[in-house]
């Protein structure tokens, strides 16, 4: 049986494991759902109210730092099936390759086109490491 959207939101937007509320932040309520792009508990980003959700991440192995983007199952077979719901995909970093890959991507969902690609401009810019200066001892104090 397949439900609307919008009735699985009214179910869900008070009451989901993934809500994350702050005192300090106000009414402001995050969620920590798979798939989701933002962190906003907003029924546009959620993956559980949408049938084709994306969510895009940093995953760091070892010494290996990936971008990974999370996307919800589009196969029934899948669907049914919790381990299989969402799929993971890997991303390059480097820009030639990376527009390819994100346009997948886009073809399901293209009202988060702006977001998507403004995501992974952030978690690529968050793997750049800041470069320490060395001061020599012997130059002159300004």
């Amino acid at each position: 049986m397949v439900h609307g959207s919008d009735l699985i939101w009214q179910c869900v937007k008070k009451q989901s494991c993934f809500l994350r509320k702050s005192k300090e932040s106000g009414p402001v309520i995050m969620s920590a759902e798979p798939g989701n792009l933002t962190g906003a508990n907003k029924q546009k980003y959620s993956s559980l109210s949408h049938e084709t959700s994306i969510g895009i991440h940093s995953k760091i192995t070892g010494k290996k730092e990936k971008i990974i983007i999370t996307a919800k199952a589009q196969k029934l077979d899948s669907i049914s099936g919790g381990k299989n719901h969402h799929h993971i995909h890997g991303v390059s970093k480097g820009a030639k390759k990376a527009v390819p890959g994100l346009a997948m991507f886009l073809r399901q969902r293209p009202d988060l086109a702006t977001e998507l690609v403004e995501k992974y401009h952030k978690v690529k810019k968050s793997f750049k490491k800041k470069t320490v200066l060395a001061r020599s001892r012997r130059a002159p104090k300004a």
